[in-house]
Parts: structure tokens; C-alpha cells; sequence
């Protein structure tokens, strides 16, 4: 029987050794859950817990403390004594050492089972909503290369080298000679981008040096759009290197980023991906998700879920381009997209210049909401896809002001999605279902659809 990182994690401390070890301790003990961060969760015979990095729940280790904690010692793995039936062997030769991807060595049936569970926990047992119907991580799409948006840091190494990639875990910066979650196009222009800034690898001529490279890969056109940010301005020696990079590469196009904002450097400037039948920019100032093909099947699912709301105009929050206002337009009588962002905000209204019932409107979400709520106006649906943070505290109580009777929120955040869907509820919704997405393999991180429904017995407050 599989245990729950809430069962270790609070176990009556009377159950715990009378002092905790010190650090460089041997430890032996049992994986048996996963943390939120894609750590292993382990307990000693003794019932100490521990967590324990490249350790999943099946595995019998040796592990040396290097950290305590009040209750809890934090230890790294230093003996795999008896494996997992669900471990695996990890693709990347950074695994371990970078710090993206912290599910690497678990089969990935397994991952997705563990993030089920970790979002039917803090529904169930932390928000109170254990009536609250919670389905199996979906698998979409690939396991690996499927993501179409990497961002590289840039930065200098000992000898005035140059190095691109993640930060490891420690902290420093990993200089990356492969990575397996983005598509190959994307770092086959990070090896050629790689080159053009410094054909022997040196910074000597860079100035003050890139800062920052953005790669976006389209499935629909297969096109890779580059941007760079830069600290003060590039050396023109490496301008010229960079705009001969689209002779010899379809499809690249090529912008550069400072303070000032960003400038179209060579190739084709109408770059674009498509989700759920809408094209958004390969355009670095507006949000893209980083699994396109998955992105579409979440998109579409919540547009269903919103289908059979009564006639009228759908709302959409935190719209980014507007996808889900745009895809949803042939099933309401109109669309209001709200978004904070100026350049996603010009994109959207230029896409829908010829469409008078789509409408955008610029400003921070629970502001703009109450301006709408002051106007009398209604809506029988919303679509929300809010950042890590979630909802504002004050906008679960201005949905159901505007007679929103049926909710899509789409979470990239189980925490925040718990919390908000209590608070919805408080403000009288139903969650009716969710269903985890698992749009980013390898890694703890899930994407998260939620159906929220206005109780009968509920109305405006």
C-alpha cells in the first residue's frame, strides 16, 4: 500500500527518535512517497522522515543527512540498496546535476500516478473538498521533446568562457551539452546560436554579453524564432554572425532584447504556433505554454466543459492572446478577454480586428472585473488561467456577481488551485470535476483543469 506524503509528514512526533541525527549520518530507509518537488520521501525504521533527492517511492537506499530540520532531515542518496520496480534509466547526462528535471529515473506511468495523488490530497485533506471528483493524470503527447519554448541563461565561466544553459541545483549555472525536454530544433539553433556568439567559445568580444536566449519552436509552421537579451548593445562582429544564421536555417527568425524593448533582427517576422485552432505569436513578451500539442487537448477540453452554458458572452481572464475567447467565440454571442500584458493585449486585438463582438481589455484582472461588475454586466461563463499565484482573493465573489454560472480554471499550481476552489466554493461554486494534465513529463510540475458549476440554491451576494 502506497503512503502519503501528508501520512509521513504528520505522524504524531512522539513517534519520532528523541534527537534528530547529525549531518554526514548514514541513514537506511524506505522511498515511500514523493514530495512536491519531485524529492523522494523516505522513512527510517525508527519513523524519522526524510527527504531524499533522486529517490522514488519503491526504493530501499542509503542516504547521508546534510541538513535537520524540526521534525525532518533533508539527505542525499548515496546507495540504491534494493531499486524501484518503477525506476528507469535516466536519459540526460545532467540528470542529477541540473536542475530541471527531478523525475528523470521514474517510469512515467508512475509519475503521472504520484501526481494524481498529490492533487487529490491537498483537495481531499488540505481544502476541505473531499466530495470533489479527481481523475487520473492524462498523458499527452510525448514523454520526451515536447516542449516548444526553452529559456537558456547566459553567463561567463572561469577563463572568460562562454556558457549557456539552466541552473543546476546548487545554483551555478550549467553550461548545457544536451537537453531532451525541448523539441530538437530547439537546440539544434542553441548549438548554432552558440557558435555565432563565440566561434571559440571565448566572450572576449561580446561586450557586456548576452544575458538571456528564448527559443520558440512551432509545431504548425516548424519555424524557431530566437530571441536574445542583451546588456547594453551586442558588438556589431557579433550582429553580422547572428543575422547570417537565417541563410543556412529555414524558418529561424532572429530578434534581439535591451531595456528599451525588443527589435526584429533577421528572417520571417510572422512567426506563429497554433492552439486549439488559434495562432499565437512566437513573440517573447507574450505567454505561450510550453506543450503546444498539450496546451491544444487542455484547451478544447475546457472549452467542452463551457459549451453548454446559457447564451451570451464568454469572459476570459488572464486571456494572454485571447486563445480560449478566440477558439470559444463560434459557441457564445461574443468574448470579453481581460490581460494584463500590452504586448499580448496588441497581438489579440490585431488577430480579432474583423470580429467587433471580441473585445480586449488591458489591466490587472480583479480591477478590471470590478469596473464590469459596476456596469451590470453578465456573463453565464468564464474561462480563467491564472499565474502560480492563482485568483485574487476578492474574484471568486465578483464572478459570481456577474452571473457567471459555469468556471474552466485551468491551474499551473495544485497549492493555489486548492485554495481557490475552496474560496469559490465559499462563494457559491461546485467544483464538479478535475482532471490533471501531464504536460510536462519528467519534472513534479502538472497542468490543471477544474469544472466549476454555480449551486442551485446560490445567487448574487
Amino acid at each position: 500500500m502506497r503512503t502519503s506524503t501528508l501520512e509521513v509528514m504528520t505522524e504524531r512526533t512522539s513517534a519520532l527518535p528523541a534527537s534528530l541525527p547529525a549531518e554526514g549520518t548514514l541513514l537506511e530507509l524506505d522511498v515511500v512517497d514523493l514530495g512536491s518537488h519531485g524529492q523522494g520521501v523516505g522513512r527510517t525504521d525508527s519513523g524519522l522522515v526524510v527527504m531524499v533527492p533522486d529517490g522514488i517511492p519503491g526504493d530501499r537506499v542509503v542516504a547521508r543527512v546534510s541538513r535537520r530540520h524540526r521534525n525532518r532531515v533533508d539527505a542525499s542518496l548515496e546507495t540504491l540498496l534494493r531499486p524501484s520496480p518503477d525506476r528507469v534509466v535516466p536519459r540526460c547526462r545532467h540528470f542529477g546535476v541540473c536542475g530541471g528535471c527531478s523525475l528523470q529515473m521514474q517510469a512515467p506511468a508512475a509519475q503521472r500516478w504520484f501526481k494524481g495523488r498529490r492533487l487529490r490530497e491537498l483537495l481531499h485533506r488540505q481544502a476541505g473538498l473531499g466530495d470533489v471528483p479527481v481523475d487520473e493524470a492524462l498523458a499527452v503527447g510525448e514523454s520526451y521533446e515536447y516542449r516548444g519554448r526553452m529559456a537558456f541563461t547566459a553567463g561567463r565561466t572561469e577563463g572568460d568562457r562562454l556558457a549557456i544553459g539552466l541552473h543546476g541545483r546548487g545554483g551555478d549555472l550549467l553550461d548545457l551539452a544536451e537537453c531532451h525536454l525541448p523539441h530538437p530544433r530547439v537546440m539544434s539553433i542553441l548549438a548554432v546560436a552558440r557558435a555565432a556568439l563565440a566561434p571559440d567559445n571565448s566572450c572576449k568580444d561580446l561586450g557586456d554579453g548576452p544575458l538571456r536566449l528564448d527559443i520558440r519552436h512551432s509545431l504548425a509552421q516548424d519555424r524557431v524564432h530566437l530571441a536574445i537579451a542583451w546588456s547594453g548593445e551586442p558588438p556589431a562582429a557579433v550582429v553580422r554572425r547572428l543575422k547570417a544564421l537565417v541563410v543556412d536555417q529555414p524558418g529561424l527568425s532572429i530578434a534581439l532584447g535591451r531595456a528599451g524593448g525588443v527589435r526584429h533582427l533577421a528572417g520571417p517576422d510572422d512567426s506563429w504556433e497554433e492552439l486549439a485552432g488559434v495562432r499565437v505569436p512566437l513573440d517573447p513578451r507574450v505567454f505561450l505554454q510550453t506543450n503546444p500539442a498539450g496546451a491544444t487537448v487542455l484547451y478544447e477540453q475546457a472549452l467542452d466543459w463551457l459549451r453548454p452554458a446559457a447564451p451570451g458572452v464568454l469572459l476570459d481572464l488572464y486571456a494572454g492572446v485571447g486563445v480560449l475567447a478566440r477558439a470559444g467565440r463560434r459557441d457564445f454571442d461574443g468574448a470579453v478577454a481581460v490581460e494584463s500584458s500590452s504586448a499580448a493585449i496588441r497581438h489579440g486585438r490585431r488577430a480579432t480586428a474583423e470580429d467587433s463582438e471580441i473585445r480586449f481589455l488591458q489591466g490587472e484582472v480583479r480591477v478590471v472585473v470590478a469596473t464590469l461588475v459596476v456596469a451590470g454586466r453578465h456573463f453565464p461563463a468564464a474561462a480563467v488561467n491564472p499565474p502560480r499565484g492563482g485568483l485574487h482573493s476578492r474574484l471568486p465573489q465578483q464572478l459570481a456577481s456577474l452571473g457567471v454560472t459555469r468556471i474552466a480554471y485551468i491551474s499551473c499550481h495544485a497549492a493555489t488551485l486548492a485554495r481557490d476552489l475552496a474560496r469559490l466554493d465559499r462563494a457559491g461554486y461546485r467544483t464538479v470535476r478535475v482532471t490533471p494534465f501531464d504536460l510536462f513529463p519528467q519534472t513534479a510540475e502538472m497542468e490543471v483543469l477544474a469544472r466549476l458549476e454555480r449551486k442551485r440554491s446560490s445567487g448574487p451576494r
